[in-house]
């Protein structure tokens, strides 16, 4: 009969929100050549789809295509589904991975990969690779865990590789291979559950369905706590991007090969978003990535979704927190100017890379790395000061859509035991006289190269050189 109703599971009001949001949205990147943007909502707790949108424009000439289930280049979003697999072998968020240059063997040729921006980072933590979104220590993890593996696991999580895993290599983790948004949407609601898939719902009156585990419960949680750390991401995103909501939320972006397609997916403990932009026909926008055409819109509707408040995340139960070495990633001593708390499962051997002398004795894969751009030891014994943050060379970038008061770049000192007052210039300019814990925000008015200087008590600290690039070299 006509009167028949099939009660879907989208929620009326936000799914009309979600679709103002994405109008808005893409009527603010015009002039960026961008036509098309898709939105999942998942509810966490039961699969079930609340908000989709699959196209911004259904009057266009391709506005029926529904983008929310064409397969599409993931870029870097593929990328936790791979540190999870090193965590559950038995890696930690503080295991270093050599970001530096590397070439591989093909069957079409020799293949350097590189990072987003052009450089090479040297010893990088797993918590900042993955936060950052570096892509040579992603390259460089999966030849560890290796291609099959992780081909096999995205198959699980409904995100497998149509091809067999030869056939895409170690690119794989770089966006080379096809995914659609409602796949990945869900994947990540997965992570959000602690590794477990659920089948998504489209009406109410179908059941919940079984889970499937894909990801032991301590590697998914390590995996959400690097997405949710803001601090991590920093030296790539800087702080108060689309990314960092003011409540715990994690988030990853990815940008395709040419600007052709970008991503924001992320989720609470309660709801996964993910968004697409692009062009239906694959034609590449106008330098847009995924934290500047995918960031702004993902973070409007998951504020929409969560009304602003999410619950914290679950912490792990096998793992505490334990002082390491910044640089090293074993556990901090005497000699380490630097140190930072991180979640272990067993305490690391002592960290030998620092000496009494403030000498860094780099392992022989960083020699030649450390002679050319390595940073100074930043040792602070013997009334020695040193800039904390942001290290030798850092990148920045500045989003001319989010207001100037949310991108500031901390300015961090290490100092000796009574000192006083510190001051921060850049470029010669006084930033800010302050006292302990000698920290300033700064909030770069130009893009290029500036210099970073800092005097504890008169006394100063080696300067620092960082790098703020515009929209046009945002990271992925």
């Amino acid at each position: 009969p006509d009167d028949v109703e099939i009660p879907s599971t989208l929620d009326g009001p936000l799914q009309g929100a979600v679709e103002d949001l994405v109008a808005q949205h893409l009527a603010a990147l015009q002039g960026k050549d961008v036509d098309h943007a898709a939105v999942v909502v998942i509810e966490v707790a039961t699969g079930a789809i609340r908000a989709w949108v699959g196209s911004g424009d259904l009057g266009a000439d391709d506005g029926h295509v529904d983008g929310a289930k064409a397969m599409r280049s993931p870029g870097s979003t593929l990328k936790p589904f791979l540190y999870g697999l090193a965590f559950e072998a038995g890696g930690t968020p503080a295991d270093l991975l050599a970001d530096i240059p590397k070439a591989y063997r093909t069957s079409h040729g020799t293949w350097t990969p590189s990072n987003y921006s052009g450089r090479f980072h040297g010893p990088v933590r797993a918590r900042e690779a993955l936060a950052c979104s570096f892509n040579v220590p992603a390259v460089v993890l999966l030849e560890q865990v290796g291609v099959s593996t992780l081909s096999d696991r995205l198959e699980v999580i409904g995100l497998g590789p149509p091809e067999r895993p030869a056939h895409y290599g170690l690119g794989l983790i770089l966006g080379d291979v096809e995914v659609s948004l409602d796949k990945l949407t869900n994947a990540y609601a997965g992570l959000a559950r602690g590794g477990v898939l659920l089948p998504t719902r489209t009406l109410e009156r179908d059941p919940a369905g079984e889970g499937t585990r894909f990801l032991q419960p301590q590697a998914a949680w390590w995996v959400t706590d690097i997405l949710s750390d803001p601090v991590a991401r920093l030296q790539a995103f800087g702080r108060y991007g689309p990314l960092e909501r003011g409540y715990p939320v994690a988030a990853k972006t990815g940008t395709s090969t040419g600007f052709r397609d970008n991503w924001t997916v992320g989720y609470t403990t309660d709801w996964a978003v993910g968004v697409w932009v692009g062009n239906f026909d694959g034609r590449p926008m106008g330098d847009v990535s995924g934290v500047t055409g995918a960031g702004p819109l993902w973070a409007s509707v998951m504020d929409r979704v969560t009304g602003g408040v999410s619950a914290p995340f679950p912490e792990t139960l096998a793992a505490s927190r334990t002082p390491i070495c910044a640089l090293s990633g074993l556990a901090a001593g005497p000699s380490c100017p630097i140190s930072v708390e991180e979640w272990l499962t067993d305490p690391p051997r002592g960290c030998d890379w620092h000496t009494p002398t403030c000498d860094i004795a780099w392992p022989s894969e960083y020699a030649a790395w450390a002679a050319e751009s390595g940073p100074s030891s930043g040792c602070t014994r013997d009334g020695a000061v040193a800039i904390a943050s942001p290290g030798p060379g850092a990148t920045f970038y500045i989003d001319p859509r989010l207001p100037a008061e949310r991108q500031r770049v901390p300015l961090r000192a290490n100092a000796p035991a009574g000192a006083s007052e510190a001051q921060w210039r850049v470029d010669g300019a006084l930033i800010g006289s302050v006292g302990r814990p000698f920290e300033v925000l700064w909030r770069p008015a130009t893009s290029g190269m500036h210099r970073v200087e800092l005097e504890v008590d008169g006394r100063a600290a080696v300067p620092v050189q960082v790098w703020i690039g515009g929209t046009e070299n945002e990271v992925d």
